[in-house]
């Protein structure tokens, strides 16, 4: 998962990473790890949380969009 993809995802929502870890379970330090670039990747459910909460499938949350 690209950091500044997910970072972008999650302002376009218009959301907070603790608003997102209230939805998801994810802790705020590892939303902000994989914003950062800190951790890549995470495991399939950590992916499968993000793209529920954010609206979005697993498929387009991981393809890499070049931005």
């Amino acid at each position: 998962m690209g950091g500044k993809k997910l970072k972008r995802i999650r302002m376009e929502r218009g959301m907070t990473r603790r608003q997102v870890e209230d939805v998801t379970g994810i802790s705020q330090g590892t939303i902000m790890s994989l914003e950062c670039g800190k951790t890549t990747g995470g495991n399939i459910g950590t992916a499968v949380a993000l793209a529920k909460c954010y609206g979005v499938t697993v498929d387009e949350l991981l393809a890499d969009d070049g931005r």
